[in-house]
């Protein structure tokens, strides 16, 4: 439907919005020494981190949409997380040598008065927990919802960011990132109230030769559609 394009456009001018604030803000920012002198601070690889940021959201997005065709038409969720955790650990495993072998022996050789070993394998189970329970989480999720909604509604972690900010740094972000949340908000909210997405290009005639199908009055959901085609296919 249309209100689901205008959700996922008002999304993405929220996003714009803190792409911008956060290019606007190079003029402002300035690291102020112990001795006096402020240091403006150089990023010269911002543009090409960017970059490899939009390359790795629409990945991450790709992702979702195919996740959520595995669980919904090619195995379900357990074959999902299973193939999932059996390729992840060897993947992660080579990517691990290959790319962080100094950091994994600097995690575990450290001595770090900030950060006891004790600690840091603490915050490591933590993270490793929380990552295997999202995962679990998403894939139940996108059997009963679909990829776009939860793609626009990871868009709203930002909300995260301001309560760790507020509450542990002590620092207030500014106008345009509140502006930004509202609009990534909103267009979350446009685009759930709209309804599933709908597929028109099936017949009556099509609603009448299987029982999996329900019609309704806004069209024929997506879901309604991959039933269908899962009994084509049986």
């Amino acid at each position: 439907k249309v209100t689901h394009f205008l959700g996922a456009a008002i999304c993405i001018a929220g996003v714009i919005v803190n792409v911008f604030v956060d290019y606007q803000s190079e003029d402002h920012d300035y690291i102020q020494e112990d001795d006096g002198v402020t240091v403006v601070p150089d990023f010269p690889n911002q543009l090409s981190g960017d970059v490899l940021a939009v390359i790795g959201a629409t990945i991450y997005g790709l992702n979702n949409v195919l996740t959520e065709r595995a669980v919904k038409n090619i195995g379900g969720v357990k074959e999902y997380l299973g193939m999932l955790g059996l390729f992840g650990v060897i993947i992660s495993f080579i990517q691990g040598l290959i790319l962080d072998r100094q950091a994994v022996l600097t995690f575990f050789t450290r001595e770090d008065d900030n950060c006891s070993a004790a600690r840091g394998f603490e915050l490591l189970f933590c993270c490793a927990f929380f990552g295997v329970a999202s995962y679990i989480g998403m894939s139940n999720f996108l059997t009963e919802s679909e990829a776009g909604f939860l793609n626009l509604s990871l868009l709203t972690g930002d909300l995260w960011v301001v309560a760790f900010t507020v509450i542990v740094q002590n620092f207030i972000p500014s106008f345009h990132f509140w502006v930004a949340l509202v609009l990534i908000f909103l267009g979350v909210i446009i685009y759930e109230v709209s309804g599933e997405p709908t597929v028109e290009e099936i017949t009556h005639d099509d609603i009448q030769r299987t029982s999996l199908v329900r019609q309704r009055d806004d069209g024929i959901t997506a879901q309604h559609l991959r039933e269908l085609e899962m009994q084509e296919f049986e």
